[in-house]
């Protein structure tokens, strides 16, 4: 009679098994948290983009809203700003109807508000750093925040974090507090977008240079009074070209080193709080005049016009080149269109573009003009709104003065510039940036 032994696994071959066993599922689940980790921060983005649209929207009418609570940042005792979380009382001002907290903690997205409650900068974080352009390598503290990664959407105003551990300002002080960003001995982070950031290292301190009550503002690491290095969105404003820089800061000098000065025409024109800096208060007679015979260094087949304006209606001129026989070009406002025209002798093309119904006369507005040599380009806010092939070419002899306002204009200019070449739709989405 046979006899048949069981062959069984050898205890090495049962604990190789369990090994492989093991790693396999820690590999599954790390991939496995991984991947909700991604899901979840494609719903944080969508949501603070969402979240950020609609907000831009809402200042189309209405003032933005301040947080529930805030922390007030000022620089040398003026208010900047407030921070605080985006909780229920800004979510319901704002009618806001989607899902507006984070998907893993269910906490508020951080809000940030300029103080004329204009402009908004929001942030949550990720937990994947793939999900970001680029990271900070954080190092691990009690909080959860220090291992993740802040995303901003909105204007690049500035969220203050804690260097550290990632903690917003507003979980670190009282609602109602004050933080001076000249004066304060503390560290802190500010998120200017995802891209630009500023970490001021011990014994500096965040500082405000010039007016510190305007919207943009430059963030400068300073040691005793050198200044280091500072973030000026001008930075990317174009500078090959520039024929004409008018700002306006309580005088109408040009900044583009070509020497066309501005003088009053009429009654004087005053200078008041602008959309950057300063702007040009023009009301009926009162206008800024430069010099025609001393713009000779523009170009006759191409050139660029942008400014901002805030008006009390759309009728009249912005930027006209009076007393031409030859040839003018000018941006005006007609009938609820913007209109740019350039005419060679007395034959002129025309492009209008309608405004009316997106139109408020509390708000600045970014403008631009661009003719190529064969096409009209007409910007709105940054963005092409319309183009048309040109028929007449531009001569600007016999010109005597360019008039900036004017002509029965009621409202406020700011930030003229003039190039004598087309600036491209990046150049213009750049100038745009600078105050939006």
């Amino acid at each position: 009679m046979k006899q048949y032994t069981k062959k069984a696994f050898t205890l090495v071959e049962l604990i190789v098994v369990v090994t492989i066993l093991a790693i396999l599922w820690t590999i599954g689940f790390v991939s496995y948290s991984s991947y909700l980790g991604g899901v979840r921060d494609s719903n944080r983005i969508s949501q603070l983009t969402a979240l950020s649209d609609w907000l831009n929207l809402y200042t189309t009418r209405w003032s933005l809203p301040l947080p529930d609570s805030s922390v007030a940042i000022q620089a040398n005792g003026s208010v900047l700003s407030y921070q605080w979380d985006a909780g229920t009382t800004v979510i319901e001002t704002i009618d806001y109807s989607k899902w507006w907290t984070d998907p893993l903690d269910n906490n508020f997205f951080t809000y940030y508000v300029t103080a004329d409650r204009r402009y908004h900068q929001l942030m949550g974080f990720l937990e994947e750093s793939e999900n970001l352009q680029w990271f900070i390598t954080q190092s691990y503290a009690a909080i959860d925040l220090s291992n993740r990664y802040p995303n901003a959407h909105g204007s690049k105003l500035g969220i203050l974090l804690e260097p550290v551990t990632n903690t917003p300002i507003q979980n670190l002080l009282l609602a109602g507090s004050e933080l001076d960003i000249v004066t304060t001995p503390d560290r802190y982070t500010a998120y200017l977008d995802n891209e630009n950031f500023i970490f001021n290292k011990t014994s500096w301190r965040l500082y405000a240079l010039e007016d510190a009550i305007k919207k943009w503002w430059r963030w400068c690491y300073i040691s005793g009074n050198t200044h280091v290095t500072c973030y000026d969105p001008s930075q990317d404003i174009p500078r090959n070209d520039l024929v004409l820089e008018h700002h306006y800061e309580s005088n109408s000098a040009d900044s583009s080193g070509n020497g066309h000065n501005g003088f009053g025409a009429g009654t004087a024109a005053g200078h008041i709080d602008g959309q950057i800096w300063q702007a040009i208060s023009s009301i009926s007679s009162a206008s800024i005049s430069v010099n025609q015979t001393s713009l000779t260094d523009i170009a006759t087949n191409q050139y660029s016009i942008s400014l901002w304006f805030k008006s009390d209606s759309l009728a009249w001129d912005l930027v006209n080149n009076l007393s031409g026989t030859t040839g003018w070009y000018a941006l005006f406002l007609d009938s609820g269109d913007i209109v740019m025209r350039h005419c060679g002798g007395w034959s002129c093309d025309e492009l209008r573009y309608d405004i009316s119904s997106n139109f408020n006369t509390s708000t600045y507005y970014n403008y631009s003009g661009v003719f190529d040599g064969d096409t009209f380009y007409v910007y709105w806010n940054g963005k092409l709104v319309t183009q048309a092939a040109a028929s007449s070419s531009l001569n600007l002899s016999g010109l005597s003065e360019l008039s900036i306002g004017g002509n029965s204009f009621v409202g406020w200019i700011d930030a003229l510039r003039i190039y004598s070449r087309a600036l491209n739709t990046g150049e213009i989405s750049n100038i745009y940036n600078e105050g939006k």
